[in-house]
């Protein structure tokens, strides 16, 4: 903790910049979605959610759906004995199908954007795939035996390599002692 706090305070007085909203962000995306006047700057009071009303209770219910499922993974995988991804993933099904359907009674296409499919057209892709691959690459080592090699050689080298070094500093601090 002390490794992030001191880094940020030391670095807070070279920030350079404005914590004020900037009008022309939210003006854009209203003029991308069809809402108001995108030349009128909006005020104060004006919020997002006042551009995009979602209800609360619907807040609130995708919220703690999305915190159950993931909390409910390890009982998955006691239940079933499959792998905590299979439940995660069937956690992410479940807060799929139930954000499609609250869009789904919603009246109209002004929320055409809080779709699963719009918002995973905006998802970096190469950046998935990159992880992705490193898992990949990992499951392959640890499936053909070379990951625990690769680990029991290691450890191996390490203890022979901290034997060493604790062996050369108790050389060097009783050679450099005075007998007297």
């Amino acid at each position: 903790m002390v490794s992030f706090v001191l880094p940020l305070l030391a670095a807070l007085p070279m920030v350079k910049g404005s914590t004020e909203t900037e009008t022309s962000y939210p003006a854009n995306r209203r003029a991308v979605h069809g809402i108001g006047d995108p030349k009128v700057p909006i005020s104060e009071t004006e919020t997002i959610a006042a551009l995009f009303p979602i209800k609360a209770w619907e807040q609130v219910l995708v919220f703690s759906v999305g915190v159950g499922a993931l909390i409910s993974v390890p009982i998955f995988k006691l239940l079933t004995g499959l792998p905590p991804f299979m439940g995660i993933l069937g956690s992410l099904a479940l807060v799929w199908i139930l954000t499609e359907a609250l869009q789904r009674a919603r009246p109209g296409e002004g929320h055409h954007h809080l779709r699963v499919a719009q918002v995973l057209k905006q998802i970096d892709l190469p950046s998935i795939l990159f992880f992705v691959g490193i898992l990949l690459s990992v499951a392959a080592l640890e499936v053909t035996g070379i990951l625990g090699q690769l680990s029991g050689w290691l450890e191996n080298t390490i203890a022979i390599a901290t034997s060493l070094l604790s062996a050369s500093d108790s050389f060097l601090r009783y050679s450099t002692m005075s007998p007297w």
